[in-house]
């Protein structure tokens, strides 16, 4: 994805571009073409319902990192902040749900951790409430609650986040001094940032080392639902002992 002869040596993420690289890659390795959807067991159904999220949120992130990395390439580079500012949306929707579930499963709540992963699959802002059930809330989380969550992962994930919608919403400074160029004149001058690609690629590469705490929840999950398995299979172990058991002392 990235190379280090692209990148600035004095890039302070230079010498983390070859782990950047790699929890890209790893993220990248989640992905599947198809869901199996089939099985009503407590935690097959958990699983399932959660990798639907998951599933759709991993390509947003991976097409606005790619996305940026082309527009980057391609010399435009106030799109390619704007995918900076997505992948700072995806982490932190992303991490807010993994705590979430987590959380469910440790408190022994499996019907409500498959509710929350359905709802947070499908939902949404516009005409919600035209959706919504007695069982079933599609309202979309506000991100910058996601945001502010992810904060505490990632020191100055807000701050971050606002400066880049500064830049990319159509305010004074993303609309005036972007491209505003200093000159000693009475007129006003507008062009490329200078030493646009530089500063870009930085922005983006903060953007892509995101995606090592994607790759850490998604691990969290995944190792979550090996307890549940394991808890699981011992149960009905518990329970063949007991039969069994039961069945010598009768006879």
């Amino acid at each position: 994805m990235f190379t280090k002869a692209e990148i600035p040596p004095n890039n302070p993420l230079y010498e983390q571009v070859d782990d950047i690289n790699r929890s890209i890659s790893h993220v990248r390795s989640f992905l599947s073409e198809k869901v199996d959807i089939d099985s009503i067991e407590d935690i097959p159904m958990l699983h399932s319902q959660v990798d639907i999220f998951f599933q759709a949120h991993l390509r947003r992130a991976l097409a606005f990192l790619e996305g940026g990395k082309h527009a980057l390439d391609a010399g435009h580079g106030l799109v390619a902040i704007t995918a900076v500012r997505c992948l700072f949306e995806s982490t932190a929707c992303i991490h807010d749900f993994c705590n979430r579930i987590i959380r469910l499963i440790d408190n022994g709540n499996i019907p409500d951790a498959v509710r929350l992963a359905h709802v947070r699959s499908f939902a949404q802002r516009f005409e919600v409430m035209e959706r919504n059930t007695d069982m079933y809330d599609y309202t979309a989380v506000n991100i910058l609650t996601q945001i502010d969550a992810l904060n505490r992962r990632v020191p100055d994930a807000r701050r971050s986040y606002d400066q880049l919608s500064e830049i990319v919403h159509p305010n004074a400074h993303g609309a005036l001094f972007y491209f505003l160029q200093p000159k000693e004149s009475d007129n006003v001058h507008f062009g490329a940032p200078k030493d646009e690609r530089t500063h870009t690629i930085g922005l983006l590469l903060v953007g892509a080392s995101l995606f090592s705490v994607i790759a850490d929840d998604l691990l969290r999950f995944q190792s979550k639902v090996l307890e549940l398995m394991a808890d699981s299979l011992q149960e009905r172990i518990d329970e063949y002992e007991a039969r069994k058991s039961r069945t010598e002392n009768s006879g």
